[in-house]
């Protein structure tokens, strides 16, 4: 063989090696191109979480789709099996994202995605009935043989839910004198009104009673009169018992005088101090001045209401001595897991991670206990459910207080590993 022969022969060789090549290269460029669509499309099941909460108390629901980030995405609350709403969340570039729900409610909800969250697993939580705190006010004086008017209104200890139902009351010791009707008062109270005869001079003690609902738990609240044989012009309707931070309202009421018309001004006597309370509030048809008033210290005081008729000729004053009482204890709570016993504040615990650890609350109140999460963990219903990896978990339990207990909350720290 020549040597422009040999050339040749190596000029095709090397050119059909070359397009192996090429072929081999191009193969191999597909396989990695669908090797690394495959990873891309492998992205984790979208999750929907949110712990059982209570009525009428914001609950923070969470999404996490990695596949959707940067996205809004949709989901539907249920309740009955009736579709009653959406929540909106905007997921951020790691796909995570919060929306803040009150339940309006008690029982069953269930959250299920759509569209592109369709996928996610729906979840269903309990929503409890929500703590209640009762108040009584009574008129200070009545007149024997003439109809009086006691007030007893009744409000959630946290939320804003709106307590429904009815309100017996009662002497406290066997006899009931009738039962009212909650009206709606707005902000989530509720009042009743109950018209009482008395019978004859002394001084008589009631009780109110709110009946428990679905929604909200029972409550009660005292009050006394004294019955005399004839009233002053003023005389005031205002509970005698009074804590520090819970809104009441104060009454100024006109007795035997039908046609008067005018004004009342409320004060706080505390010692030597008087403080005023707003402006001059005008009396109603029924004779009645009422405004609210939410007491900031403890201790002996005296409520005084100044009433004026409409030209300033006649004149009344009404006094009563109260006693206002701190806020109750904190509630205290209990909160459990399997494998981390009883948790306790500023003392970490180790999880399994990947794991689901049913939790378990109780309250001293009564009241049902509030879960919420921080950091890559979730709250289903009452599971916490651990992700996988190594990292720190917090976990905040809340309780709105009631039956002589205050609002409480506490978080742990949960490490998994």
């Amino acid at each position: 063989m020549n040597s422009r022969t040999a050339t040749r022969s190596w000029a095709r060789r090397s050119a059909i090696l070359g397009c192996a090549a090429l072929v081999l290269g191009a193969s191999s460029l597909g396989l990695a191109q669908g090797a690394s669509a495959a990873k891309k499309k492998a992205q984790p099941a979208p999750i929907i979480a949110v712990a059982n909460g209570t009525v009428g108390i914001a609950s923070t629901v969470t999404v996490s789709a990695p596949a959707l980030a940067n996205q809004t995405v949709n989901a539907l609350l249920t309740y009955n099996g009736v579709g009653v709403g959406q929540l909106a969340f905007f997921l951020n570039a790691n796909g995570s994202g919060s929306s803040s729900w009150t339940p309006s409610q008690p029982g069953q909800w269930t959250i299920s995605g759509l569209g592109g969250l369709s996928k996610a697993t729906a979840i269903t939580v309990t929503e409890a009935a929500v703590t209640t705190y009762t108040t009584l006010a009574t008129v200070n004086q009545a007149q024997a043989g003439t109809p009086t008017t006691m007030i007893v209104t009744v409000a959630p200890t946290a939320g804003n839910y709106q307590p429904t139902g009815t309100v017996t009351i009662s002497n406290g010791a066997g006899t009931t004198y009738g039962t009212a009707t909650l009206e709606p008062y707005g902000s989530g109270l509720s009042y009743a009104s109950f018209s009482w005869n008395p019978p004859s001079v002394g001084t008589y003690n009631f009780t109110a009673t709110y009946n428990q609902t679905a929604g909200a738990l029972a409550s009660s609240s005292s009050d006394s009169t004294n019955v005399i044989a004839s009233v002053p012009l003023v005389t005031l309707r205002v509970p005698t018992q009074f804590t520090v931070g819970e809104p009441v309202p104060l009454s100024a009421v006109i007795n035997n005088s039908p046609n008067f018309t005018g004004s009342a001004g409320f004060s706080i006597i505390n010692g030597n101090a008087q403080n005023f309370i707003g402006g001059s509030v005008g009396l109603n048809p029924n004779g009645v001045a009422t405004t609210a008033w939410t007491p900031s210290i403890t201790g002996y005081q005296v409520v005084q209401a100044n009433v004026s008729n409409t030209g300033n000729t006649v004149s009344g004053v009404a006094t009563q001595g109260i006693s206002v009482a701190a806020p109750g204890a904190p509630d205290p709570m209990s909160v459990s897991a399997p494998n981390l016993g009883t948790l306790k504040v500023n003392v970490p615990v180790t999880a399994k991670a990947g794991s689901r650890l049913p939790v378990s609350t109780q309250s001293g109140s009564g009241a049902a206990v509030n879960l919420s999460e921080g950091g890559p963990c979730f709250i289903q219903a009452t599971t916490l459910v651990v992700p996988s990896g190594r990292g720190t978990c917090t976990l905040t339990a809340s309780s709105p207080g009631g039956n002589g207990f205050s609002s409480n909350s506490a978080t742990f720290v949960i490490n998994y590993s």
